[in-house]
C-alpha cells in the first residue's frame, strides 16, 4: 500500500503543477473576458474550466485512491485533467502569453508592491479579480471605486437584476431545492443551466475562503456600492438577493435575504455578505418558485388551501402536522426527480402553479398535489367565481351560470341578447359543414341580419398572441350549452358545451363535448383546454348554426354512412338556400335548395336517405 500511495502522490504532483498551470491560464482569460461585454459566453466557460479544476486540486489521495486502487498512466485523474486543459486550451486566443508583448498585462496588478503581505491564495484571487482598468458599465450593472480593500479585485460591481433561467415547462423533469409549505416550494429544472449550481459554489468559495468584512459596513453603503445581489456562505457558498434591508426598523445589521439559486428565506447580518463577483452574476437564476395548484394534469379550477380554512384566509398558516406530512412526501427530494404535469405562472403570486409526479410512479394521474388532497393534508379551493361574466346562449335564449360544481343552473331572463340570431323568417346562404344524426352543421355564408366576418376572420381575432395569455382559466366546471373558449389542435375556437363527462371523481378526468359554433365541428376537449370566453367576443355572430332538415328525418343513424351518401349528392364546396321555417330551443327548422332550386329533402327521399314525416 505504501508504494502505491507514494505512487499516487506522484502523479498527483505531476498532475496538480499541470492544474496550476492551467488555472493561471484561465485567471488570465476571466480578467480579459470581463471587460469585454461581448465575451459572456466565453467567461462563463472559462469560469466552468477553473471550477473544474479548482475542484481537482481538493481532491486529495484517498478519493483517488477509491477511484483507481491500481494507479497506472491511464488513472481516471489523469484522463480528467487532460481533458481540463484540452478543453481549456480550445477558449485560449491566440495570444503570446508567456511573451513580453503587452497582452500580459492581464496578469499584472496595479498594487503588486503590496502582494507580500498576501497568503498564496490571496495573491491568486488579488490577481483573479483585479479590476483597476476595467469599465463596464450597462442597464444592471455599474462598477465603482470603493472603500471596503478587504474586497480585493472585481468586486466592486453594483448588480441589481440577474435574469431567470429558462421557465418550467408541461413534462419537464425537476428537482426540489426547498420546500417551506404547498404554497411556496423552490424547484430546480434539469436542463443546461443547472451545471452552473456547482460551478458558482466553488467559484465564490475560492475567492472568499478567507476574506472577511469590515466592521463598520453600513447598510447604505452595501446598497449605494454593490446593490442587491451577494454572495453569502450558508452550507456552501451562494448567491442571495436582499429582499428587505429594514432600513427603518432599528435591526442594525440584520436582513433579509433570498437564495436565489435554491429558494427559502433567512435572516442575516450584514457581515456575512460578500459583493456579488462579475463572472458569477452573469449566470441566470436557478431557483423558481412555485405553490401547488390542484390541477393533476388538466385544470387550474383550485389552489391548494390548509384543511378548515374559510375563503378569507387563503394564505394563512398551515399546521404543523400538515408540514411535516409534507417534508415527509419530499423526504429524498434531494435525490428524486419529478414530471411537471401542470405548469402555469401566476403574475400576481410571481410564483408558478404546478402539479408534479415522481419518476417512479407508473401512474402519472397521482401527482404531489393529490397526494395532498387524498391524505387530508389539504383540500381545494376556489378561489374567486366568474358570476360577473354570465354567458348569453343564443340557442336557449338565456343566462346560464353555475354556483358550484354539480351542475346547478340558474337560468336568467336577458334583455339585450349578446348573440344576433338570424331572422326567423327569410332565406340564408350556407354551407354544410358537419352532419351529427339528427342534426346538421350550416356555416352562414352571407344574410341581411347576419355579420361578414369570414371564419379565417375570426380565427385570427381569436388567435392573436397578444390576447391569448390574458384568457381567463375556468374556476368551476362549466355547464351545459355555456358559451366557452376551446383549444382543438393547438387553436382557439368558440364554442358551447354539449356535454360534460366524468369519470371517477377526479378533475384530470373531465372531458367535455363542444361544438365549435364557428365551424360546426363537434369535438372532445379535455377540461384544462376551456377558458372563459372574453365578452366581446360574444357580439360576434357564430359563424355556424344547428339545423334539422323541417319535413324529413334521416333513415339511418350512422353518421359515416349518411355523411358518405351526402357527399355523393353534394360536395364540401356546395352551397345552398336555407329557408328558415321555424326556432326552438336547440335548434333552426329550414328547409334546403340547391343553387339551382331543386329541393334538397326531395333529392334525399328519392335517394332513400331520407322520409318525410308529417307535420301538423
Amino acid at each position: 500500500m505504501d508504494l502505491i500511495n507514494i505512487k499516487v502522490q506522484m502523479h498527483l504532483e505531476t498532475l496538480l503543477k499541470q492544474c496550476e498551470a492551467m488555472e493561471q491560464q484561465l485567471q488570465g482569460l476571466i480578467k480579459l473576458y470581463s471587460s469585454k461585454d461581448e465575451q459572456v459566453k466565453s467567461l462563463q466557460k472559462s469560469c466552468i474550466c477553473l471550477s473544474k479544476v479548482l475542484k481537482f486540486k481538493f481532491w486529495n489521495k484517498e478519493t483517488l485512491l477509491k477511484l483507481n486502487p491500481n494507479w497506472e498512466k491511464s488513472s481516471l485523474a489523469e484522463t480528467y485533467v487532460q481533458k481540463l486543459l484540452s478543453d481549456a486550451t480550445d477558449l485560449i486566443p491566440k495570444l503570446s502569453i508567456e511573451g513580453s508583448d503587452e497582452s500580459n498585462e492581464i496578469y499584472i496588478s496595479d498594487v503588486d508592491d503590496n502582494l507580500d503581505d498576501l497568503d498564496e491564495s490571496e495573491r491568486e484571487f488579488e490577481f483573479l479579480f483585479n479590476n483597476d482598468k476595467m469599465n463596464i458599465e450597462n442597464k444592471s450593472q455599474v462598477l465603482k471605486k470603493t472603500r471596503f480593500t478587504e474586497f480585493r479585485g472585481n468586486c466592486d460591481m453594483r448588480v441589481l437584476n440577474i435574469e431567470m433561467g429558462g421557465k418550467p415547462k408541461l413534462n419537464d423533469i425537476c428537482m426540489i431545492a426547498s420546500v417551506t409549505t404547498p404554497d411556496e416550494l423552490f424547484i430546480h429544472i434539469l436542463n443546461d443551466d443547472i451545471k452552473y449550481l456547482d460551478i458558482i459554489s466553488d467559484y465564490l468559495w475560492e475567492a472568499y475562503k478567507h476574506s472577511k468584512n469590515t466592521a463598520d459596513i453600513t447598510k447604505k453603503e452595501l446598497w449605494d456600492t454593490y446593490g442587491k445581489y451577494f454572495a453569502y456562505e450558508g452550507v456552501t457558498w451562494m448567491r442571495v438577493e436582499v429582499l428587505n434591508w429594514f432600513w427603518n426598523k432599528g435591526k442594525q445589521g440584520i436582513v433579509l435575504v433570498e437564495l436565489v439559486d435554491y429558494g427559502g428565506r433567512l435572516y442575516t447580518d450584514i457581515v456575512n455578505l460578500r459583493p456579488l463577483l462579475l463572472p458569477v452574476a452573469h449566470f441566470p437564476k436557478l431557483a423558481h418558485r412555485c405553490h401547488f395548484a390542484y390541477v393533476n394534469n388538466t385544470i387550474t379550477l383550485t389552489v391548494l388551501r390548509p384543511p378548515d380554512c374559510i375563503k378569507s384566509c387563503m394564505h394563512t398558516n398551515w399546521p404543523e402536522d400538515i408540514l411535516m406530512r409534507l417534508y415527509k412526501i419530499f423526504e429524498d427530494f434531494d435525490v428524486s426527480q419529478y414530471k411537471m404535469t401542470h405548469v402555469n405562472y401566476s403574475s400576481k403570486r410571481k410564483s408558478y402553479a404546478v402539479d408534479m409526479v415522481s419518476t417512479d410512479k407508473k401512474d402519472c394521474n397521482y401527482t404531489i398535489g393529490q397526494i395532498l388532497i387524498d391524505s387530508n393534508c389539504a383540500t381545494p379551493f376556489i378561489y374567486r367565481l366568474t358570476i360577473p361574466k354570465l354567458n348569453y346562449c343564443a340557442i336557449l335564449k338565456e343566462f346560464k351560470m353555475s354556483f358550484d360544481t354539480r351542475d346547478t343552473v340558474c337560468a336568467l331572463p336577458h334583455f339585450v341578447p349578446l348573440v344576433r340570431e338570424p331572422s326567423p323568417k327569410g332565406n340564408i346562404l350556407v354551407k354544410i359543414t358537419h352532419i351529427d344524426i339528427p342534426y346538421f352543421y350550416a356555416a352562414i355564408i352571407k344574410e341581411a341580419n347576419i355579420s361578414e366576418s369570414s371564419l379565417e376572420t375570426m380565427a385570427n381575432r381569436i388567435n392573436n398572441p397578444a390576447m391569448i395569455p390574458y384568457y381567463t382559466r375556468m374556476v368551476q366546471v362549466p355547464v351545459v350549452h355555456q358559451i366557452v373558449l376551446a383549444q382543438v389542435n393547438d387553436k382557439w375556437h368558440r364554442a358551447v358545451i354539449e356535454e360534460i363527462k366524468v369519470r371517477e371523481y377526479y378533475y384530470d378526468t373531465i372531458t367535455v363535448q363542444v361544438f365549435l359554433v364557428d365551424s360546426g365541428e363537434i369535438c372532445n376537449v379535455p377540461l384544462y383546454n376551456l377558458r372563459v370566453i372574453p365578452k366581446e367576443m360574444l357580439f360576434q355572430d357564430f359563424l355556424v348554426i344547428r339545423c334539422k332538415l323541417f319535413s324529413v328525418e334521416f333513415k339511418h343513424a350512422d353518421n359515416a354512412k349518411i355523411r358518405d351518401q351526402f357527399n355523393k349528392f353534394f360536395s364540401k364546396d356546395s352551397i345552398f338556400q336555407a329557408e328558415i321555417i321555424n326556432i326552438t330551443d336547440c335548434y333552426f327548422e329550414i328547409k334546403l335548395k340547391t343553387d339551382a332550386g331543386k329541393d334538397v329533402e326531395q333529392m334525399l327521399v328519392d335517394g332513400r336517405l331520407a322520409e318525410k314525416i308529417a307535420k301538423v
